[in-house]
């Protein structure tokens, strides 16, 4: 081997090392950049899963806010049985705002019932036709669970429009704890 011949082989031997080497270090680079490109990926899906989290959480807040004010609107409507003062009061305000004279009745609640259950009551009222009319309007926007089940008129001897009897015969529902 001359020394041309030897000096070239050097320089081929440092040469492939030197690619054997550079392609070691692209190797590895190329593994971190793909190990960093996985976890830039996990972060991502991690930042968007984070987010719809935020987003369904802020969105069952506001849907909860909305049943919270339907139940106090429920629990108005339906009073307790325990405390039915603001129902008789309603109808009796109802009565005296139409110049109705009114005599209300309340039946017991069956033994043992739970949860929302009727409440039958007879309303006997006094009063002209148009006025028992006005009554029912009013009775029909009370914030109560009212079910009007039977209406009777007694005419007077000048018949409805002067003075006439009124039965009403209904149900007001409540809530009943045991």
């Amino acid at each position: 081997m001359t020394g041309s011949q030897r000096y070239l082989a050097i320089q081929i031997s440092w040469l492939l090392g030197g690619l054997v080497i550079g392609g070691l270090v692209l190797s590895y680079l190329s593994g971190r950049l793909n190990r960093m490109s996985d976890e830039m990926s996990k972060q991502r899906t991690l930042m968007e899963v984070l987010t719809t989290r935020e987003n369904i959480t802020a969105s069952l807040r506001a849907e909860a806010q909305i049943l919270v004010d339907d139940l106090k609107i429920i629990r108005q409507a339906v009073p307790s049985s325990d405390d039915l003062t603001s129902v008789v009061s309603s109808l009796e305000s109802a009565a005296a705002q139409n110049n109705l004279v009114q005599v209300l009745n309340f039946a017991s609640l069956s033994e043992g019932a739970t949860g929302i259950v009727p409440l039958g009551f007879q309303a006997s009222l006094t009063g002209n036709l148009d006025n028992f009319t006005a009554y029912l309007g009013k009775l029909e926007k009370l914030p109560y669970v009212i079910q009007i089940q039977n209406v009777d008129l007694t005419g007077g001897s000048q018949g409805y429009a002067a003075q006439g009897q009124f039965q009403l015969s209904g149900r007001v529902y409540v809530r009943n704890s045991p």
